[in-house]
């Protein structure tokens, strides 16, 4: 028990290291002894050697662990960029899609403003037809009466006999004449 307590710095440490006390780790090292057989020595290297391994150990997880947050800081970053390029895509097929859709509209509205303008040209084109055939009915009815007119205006024949008043006798005669003519054009 002597050489037990003669390693108390290194129990102490021991103790340290493993988060216990020391009267623990005597408690400890005692049993070992008895059943193995061993050394008091012997048993503070083979506890700091199984405290490297455990720290060996640790260290090992902790490196495992560094490099699975690594990981999957990448992975996560990679995933981020691969929804990204993916919302992106869908993005652009669905403004294409507007883009197409725009188009047609367009198309169509253009048509309508096409259709729309074609029938006020058509409608000014049966106005100016109608005025024209107005125009032409005038000019028609105008050289009609113009004729009408000159014909009337022709020197009348001298009637041949004296028309007597009826309704007198004493009444002197009258001549018929010729139709005094007009002084100008009907319209």
């Amino acid at each position: 028990m002597n050489a037990i307590q003669g390693n108390g710095a290194a129990i102490n440490q021991l103790a340290s290291s493993l988060n216990c006390s020391t009267q623990q780790i005597q408690n400890t090292l005692c049993n070992i002894q008895g059943t193995l057989g061993m050394s008091s020595q012997q048993i503070i290297n083979a506890v700091q050697s199984m405290g490297c391994q455990i720290g060996n150990q640790i260290a090992s997880c902790c490196c495992d662990l560094r490099e699975s947050i690594t990981k999957m800081g990448y992975e996560s970053q990679l995933a981020t960029v691969n929804q990204t390029n993916t919302l992106q895509s869908s993005a652009n097929t669905q403004f294409n899609i507007l883009g197409a859709k725009i188009d047609a509209q367009t198309q169509i509205i253009n048509d309508r403003f096409c259709q729309l303008e074609m029938r006020e040209m058509q409608n000014k084109i049966d106005m100016l037809r109608q005025e024209n055939s107005n125009l032409a009915l005038a000019a028609s009815q105008q050289a009609q009466t113009a004729n009408i007119v000159s014909q009337l205006r022709a020197p009348a024949p001298v009637p041949a006999y004296i028309v007597q008043n009826p309704s007198c006798c004493t009444t002197p005669t009258v001549a018929v004449t010729a139709a005094p003519a007009c002084a100008g054009t009907l319209f």
